[in-house]
């Protein structure tokens, strides 16, 4: 088990973490009623401790992936939103994605916003890696896109976007999408453009 395994399993993943503390804490209260030595009740006690304890160390860490994760929600809430303004937060002074620059990807999105209505998206396959100050996501999105003329339910894109830490804050730094069997987008410029 690697570091970023174990970071995952005592910091990001309360659905593993608490089964498995409950599993042990039962186990070592089991030694304890069949022992009772001071050192099984001691290993019970402790089991306790930590069953209390781990739940409420992991729930006060916040991890860059965790970090990036939230960010990554805001974007799509405020795609959904229609608020590019929110969005614009989240994209760095360095933005840089085949030519387009910070100030016509906020245009871009504006005007593909004018044009088209994000309903109920949905986050799924988040992958993140961090690597020091700059963060590589690759995920997918399933929603609905409306436009004046038609709506399309459960429309799925794929996306690899990359952050940077900027100032504490993880900011957008390039963005592509990932070209799927009913998503065949290899450039940004396919989507944004008006």
């Amino acid at each position: 088990m690697g570091d970023d395994s174990i970071q995952r399993f005592f910091l990001e993943s309360p659905w593993l973490l608490i089964p498995v503390l409950v599993v042990i804490e039962y186990v070592l209260v089991v030694i304890w009623l069949r022992r009772r030595t001071p050192r099984s009740r001691w290993a019970a006690l402790i089991g306790l401790v930590l069953c209390i304890l781990l739940p409420v160390v992991q729930k006060l860490v916040v991890t860059q992936r965790e970090r990036v994760t939230l960010v990554i929600n805001s974007m799509v809430d405020a795609v959904s939103a229609g608020d590019v303004a929110a969005l614009a937060e989240y994209v760095s002074p360095n933005f840089n994605t085949a030519n387009t620059d910070r100030a016509g990807f906020i245009a871009g999105v504006r005007d593909t916003l004018q044009r088209y209505t994000v309903e109920e998206p949905r986050l799924r396959d988040l992958q993140i890696t961090v690597d020091g100050d700059r963060a590589t996501t690759q995920f997918g999105i399933v929603c609905r896109i409306l436009t004046p003329q038609e709506s399309v339910a459960n429309y799925p894109s794929a996306w690899e976007v990359v952050f940077e830490l900027n100032d504490g804050e993880w900011q957008m730094i390039s963005v592509e999408p990932r070209p799927t069997r009913l998503f065949p987008y290899e450039r940004l410029q396919q989507l944004i453009s008006p």
